[in-house]
């Protein structure tokens, strides 16, 4: 009998950076090894739980998440958390009262699910203070949708730096361009291009500050609300770049991945398993920027052979093909 999974998420919507992308090409690879999934988005009810065998919650601090860790408790459903960063924001102007509440909110959650996942090796010890049952989980993609992607010759094409995200400072988009103006001459002729949902109130801070800074004629900013925009900018990139301060979903890196674009990444946002296919940096600005230095000094044909061997290797790692065994293995042995 097949198990039925109801998967949580913030939101279905197929934004730079959603899980959504990343977890709608899981459905098929899954159900064939007798996992039957859904994606539920935005909103919990008692009476979506009815036939399901187990509640995975993906992402954290979002209302559907504690409703329907809540929920399961109370059904006595197994739950996986994997909660995608843990670490409270920078820019949390809260106080001490409000930020101690949530982090009491947030251990009473932990503490009912049956496992807790982590995207790489950093986050699991850090959930290691929080939890007894944790492990590595990585997140695939399918890279047949990426793999045929041809030749940009579109206006914008050249080189191009391209993130594919949220535009808020965690995912490392103000130290990416700090360091990018901090290159100097050894620059010349490269573009960025931030490529977000809606940006929030980021987007118009970010876009004043460039223009303040004189760089408006090498910054672009750009939303992409469909994977059909995200793909054209995936074209158009040279390098794809995931410089996150804080752990955060690797889409964009597995993105980067299955087209055949180079990624630089940092040390919070790099898949497991991705070892020697993407530039590693440490999450700060002096570290990206010694290693955007190298990448850029690279010649075109060297970063496209680098990059087409990445993704033949990470096809093998991260195409859901090669992970949905190791997930429906981890379900089965929660309930």
């Amino acid at each position: 009998m097949a198990l039925r999974v109801l998967h949580i998420l913030e939101t279905l919507e197929l934004t730079p950076g959603a899980v959504a992308v990343s977890l709608n090409g899981a459905i098929a690879p899954l159900s064939a090894l007798g996992i039957d999934g859904r994606l539920v988005g935005g909103h919990v009810e008692h009476a979506t739980l009815e036939g399901v065998s187990l509640v995975h919650v993906h992402g954290w601090g979002y209302p559907a998440a504690s409703a329907a860790i809540d929920a399961a408790a109370q059904r006595k459903l197994p739950v996986v958390i994997s909660p995608h960063g843990l670490v409270a924001s920078p820019s949390d102007q809260r106080g001490w009262f409000a930020r101690l509440r949530q982090r009491r909110q947030e251990k009473r959650l932990l503490r009912a699910a049956s496992m807790v996942t982590g995207l790489n090796d950093h986050e699991e010890q850090l959930l290691r203070n929080l939890h007894s049952n944790v492990r590595v989980l990585p997140y695939g993609l399918r890279f047949d949708d990426y793999s045929e992607l041809p030749v940009s010759t579109t206006e914008g094409s050249g080189s191009w730096i391209v993130m594919l995200d949220s535009m808020h400072p965690r995912g490392g988009c103000v130290a990416l361009l700090k360091a990018l103006a901090e290159i100097g001459p050894d620059s010349a002729g490269w573009k960025c291009a931030l490529v977000g949902g809606e940006g929030g109130q980021w987007r118009p801070m970010l876009e004043a500050a460039v223009r303040r800074k004189g760089g408006a004629d090498r910054v672009r900013f750009e939303t992409a609300a469909s994977l059909g925009v995200q793909r054209e900018w995936l074209l158009r990139a040279t390098l794809v770049a995931a410089p996150g301060l804080q752990v955060t979903f690797p889409l964009s890196i597995m993105q980067g991945l299955a087209a055949g674009v180079p990624v630089l990444a940092s040390t919070l946002t790099a898949p497991p398993g991705a070892d020697g296919m993407l530039r590693v940096c440490g999450p700060t600005r002096v570290e990206l920027r010694k290693a955007l230095r190298v990448t850029l000094a690279e010649s075109d044909e060297a970063r496209r052979r680098s990059a087409r061997a990445a993704s033949e290797r990470a096809r093998a790692v991260l195409d859901w093909s090669a992970l949905a065994p190791r997930w429906a293995e981890m379900y089965r042995e929660l309930v």
